[in-house]
């Protein structure tokens, strides 16, 4: 009898694999995963390629609404206590950032920061400043009025000087 037992549990043994022992086999790379694969590879070019124009793109309007923003401050009223040809150099001067800080966020400029600003660069270079504060001139049809009114803004009899005190500096010097 134990013989027929024996036989049993090792006909069981063979007949019955434990799950335990069994392997399951790796699936083979099919030719549609390869697809798949170069299909992810191209969509992920493709977002890149949309990435670089995007980028491109915000920085062309970035470089836009910095020049935008230099042009507002050189037409500023704030601006007029600065020489004429040294406007652009005052300008150059002031680097975006410092620009970029000057408008609110609703893209309004501020004149105090801006002044301020001014007031900084003409300390340390006076040159930039005008010596009379910039004013439109009276236009009027009547000679004699014209005539009147330069003797009363020049009573010394001499006409509006003419020229620009930095660039008769800088020629002086060649």
């Amino acid at each position: 009898m134990s013989e027929a037992l024996a036989t049993e549990t090792v006909e069981n043994a063979t007949a019955e694999p434990s799950t335990d022992t069994v392997q399951t086999p790796e699936p083979k790379p099919k030719l549609g995963d390869a697809l798949s694969r170069h299909d992810a590879s191209r969509e992920a070019a493709k977002y890149r390629t949309r990435l670089r124009e995007t980028e491109a793109e915000r920085d062309n309007l970035t470089m836009l609404l910095t020049k935008a923003r230099r042009s507002m401050v050189g037409k500023a009223s704030a601006m007029n206590v600065v020489i004429d040809s040294g406007r652009a150099d005052l300008l150059a001067m002031l680097t975006d950032e410092q620009i970029s800080e000057m408008f609110s966020d609703d893209g309004e400029l501020d004149s105090d920061a801006l002044a301020y600003a001014i007031k900084e660069i003409t300390d340390a270079k006076p040159y930039f400043l005008a010596t009379t504060p910039r004013r439109k001139p009276q236009q009027t049809e009547d000679p004699l009025a014209r005539k009147v009114a330069m003797q009363a803004e020049f009573p010394s009899g001499t006409s509006h000087v003419k020229g620009d005190p930095l660039r008769d500096a800088l020629r002086r010097k060649r």
